[in-house]
């Protein structure tokens, strides 16, 4: 048996586009799933989903910028994307959690005219959100 003496070359060309379509599935999937976190909250569960995945192709950006050997930044700024992700898909997954109570209570403050109304939707929200946790 014959093994090559040689290792294929490098095609640092070529592995840089294939960063450059991770990196841009990334922020998509990043902006796609804040944009619906922020604007359907009803939505928040698919979000989450989005974060998630936000996460994976960031794990994978970084996995083939690594033979590219760039400076220290670009590992330093995924990583913080990494924590943004995380976070918001926390939030997201939250937000799909108490969805109708956060929906009750901004219809509810929209509706307050005096501040002791106002109040009472803070205390009915109180009330609410023990009630999801627990179950009620």
């Amino acid at each position: 048996m014959s093994y090559p003496t040689q290792t294929p070359p490098f095609d640092a060309k070529r592995q840089a586009e294939k960063v450059t379509v991770w990196r841009r599935a990334t922020i998509l999937l990043t902006l796609l799933a804040l944009m619906i976190l922020l604007n359907a909250a009803q939505w928040a569960w698919v979000s989450s989903v989005l974060f998630v995945l936000a996460i994976v192709t960031i794990s994978m950006t970084i996995a083939r910028l690594a033979p590219l050997k760039p400076p220290v930044f670009s590992y330093i700024l995924y990583s913080c994307m990494i924590l943004f992700c995380v976070l918001l898909a926390f939030s997201s997954a939250v937000t799909a959690l108490f969805s109708g109570v956060s929906g009750e209570y901004a219809q509810c403050t929209q509706q307050a005219t005096t501040i002791a109304r106002a109040q009472q939707c803070s205390t009915d929200m109180e009330n609410s959100l023990m009630d999801a946790l627990t179950g009620k």
